[in-house]
């Protein structure tokens, strides 16, 4: 409406608004923080007599001015926008999380579009061929807005629609995130829509399951409201694959190579069907693809998941034993074997780089006295060379694992599957294992974690190698 006059040094009169802020000295009904608040405004009104926008925001709600009404409006439908700005730096993880930021900010309720796409190349990122280290995948699970991601999947896992769940489950299997909370939606189904999977779709989605160690035939196991548990899922999966796709013609080694790795690593040597064992039909299909020496030095990793499963089985010797290896040829096995070593194959199978976890297993250790040989190679005494490799080993037959993956429902712990196969090789070379799982172990603080390193040694009567506080 009207406004007041009020006269300042230098007999200037400047007009103020009566409905808005007035000056300090006629501010007699503001608090002492809000006059000096109001002091650390340069230009209360400008040149034309109005508060300036600075002033008058001075007084909102700190929540108030998250909200810009002068800022940029977003478009109608930033999806279009988004996944181009994701498609830009498709290799960094950063960037990945920056896109899920941005589109947090623009729309109240993000498009599962661009949840899912964002969650699916982290997994890229990270997938077997990745060139980031173990720690870098341990940092980013940690980061809070991964898991404000994973929690807006979770809220949203209804509008995941069918074709989408082989990716989505394939993403949580590069990142290790075995999340009980999504899981029994995906496998419900991928178990539901076997009849409709491609065969490329279903080695994948096997291989997955193998990767989080779920679907099994033992212990403790996912279940979804309505499907029921899920033990047996790899089995039927399996089957199912060998029912429709062992006379295929299209496909790669590849794809049957990692459902024979996932087949060992959950211990499912020697599960049937209508034609016999099922790990040699895997196996030979695999084979049938690779013709020459030149074709099985260039499968990448096929040549991985082939030569562990073979050694596996000569291991553990399953029912299934003789049938495996009459079903890869004799020059594929002697290639296999000369280039184990040589060819890089097993180091290029091995997690690279730092990894966060071993290193404060390693602290404890250090802090308590004891040293053991990291990442040392182990096997039969017989052995020309050797296929794995031990976290932490002490002498005489001590070997301590950490494990990242998260637990089932109700806090039950159970390792990935590349440690539950890791674990069983361990034992059959004579050692006893110890596998300390990550989401347990950050809750103690450095105390705590001695603690468990001292019970762990004097249980096995392992000798302390140097000083450490205790002494």
């Amino acid at each position: 409406g009207g406004v007041m006059s009020h006269r300042v040094a230098g007999g200037v009169t400047r007009a103020w608004p009566l409905a808005g802020p007035r000056p300090l000295a006629a501010s007699r009904g503001l608090t002492l923080s809000q006059r000096r608040h109001i002091g650390t405004v340069e230009a209360p009104v400008s040149a034309y007599g109005a508060a300036t926008k600075a002033f008058i925001d001075s007084f909102k709600n700190r929540r108030l001015k998250q909200y810009d009404p002068f800022g940029k409006i977003s478009p109608v439908n930033p999806v279009p926008d988004l996944m181009k700005e994701l498609n830009e730096k498709p290799y960094d993880p950063g960037h990945i999380v920056d896109v899920y930021t941005k589109a947090t900010a623009m729309m109240e309720k993000p498009d599962i579009s661009v949840l899912m796409a964002c969650l699916e190349a982290l997994g890229t990122v990270f997938d077997p061929n990745s060139l980031w280290a173990t720690a870098d995948r341990q940092r980013l699970i940690a980061f809070k807005k991964f898991k404000y991601l994973v929690g807006d999947l979770i809220d949203r896992q209804a509008e995941i629609q069918d074709q989408d769940v082989p990716r989505v489950l394939y993403a949580l299997s590069c990142l290790q995130y075995r999340s009980w909370q999504m899981l029994p939606h995906l496998l419900e189904a991928a178990d539901r829509r076997k009849d409709h999977w491609r065969m490329e779709v279903l080695c994948n989605i096997i291989h997955s399951c193998g990767v989080l160690n779920i679907g099994c035939n033992t212990g403790p196991n996912l279940s979804h409201p309505t499907a029921g548990s899920f033990d047996g899922l790899v089995e039927r999966l399996t089957v199912h694959l060998c029912d429709r796709y062992l006379d295929a013609t299209h496909g790669s080694a590849h794809d049957w190579a990692q459902v024979a790795y996932a087949l060992a690593m959950l211990d499912l040597y020697d599960i049937k069907c209508d034609l016999g064992y099922v790990l040699p039909l895997v196996i030979g299909k695999a084979c049938s693809y690779l013709e020459d020496a030149d074709q099985l030095r260039d499968s990448g990793w096929t040549q991985y998941f082939l030569y562990q499963t073979l050694y596996a089985v000569d291991v553990e010797k399953p029912g299934s034993e003789t049938e495996v290896k009459q079903a890869m040829p004799y020059w594929m096995q002697q290639q296999l074997h000369l280039e184990w070593l040589p060819g890089n194959i097993l180091l290029n199978g091995q997690p690279q780089g730092a990894d966060d976890f071993q290193l404060d297993i390693e602290a404890a250790l250090k802090r308590t006295g004891y040293q053991g040989q990291l990442n040392c190679s182990v096997g039969r005494e017989f052995d020309e060379q050797h296929c794995w490799f031990a976290s932490h080993l002490f002498d005489p037959d001590l070997a301590i694992e950490g494990d990242c993956m998260l637990p089932l429902e109700g806090h039950v712990v159970k390792p990935s599957g590349f440690q539950r196969m890791k674990n069983r090789m361990l034992r059959r070379f004579g050692y006893t294992v110890v596998t300390l799982n990550q989401r347990q172990w950050d809750k103690f603080d450095p105390d705590h974690k001695d603690d468990q390193v001292i019970r762990i040694m004097s249980g096995h009567r392992i000798r302390r190698t140097g000083m450490s506080p205790f002494d």
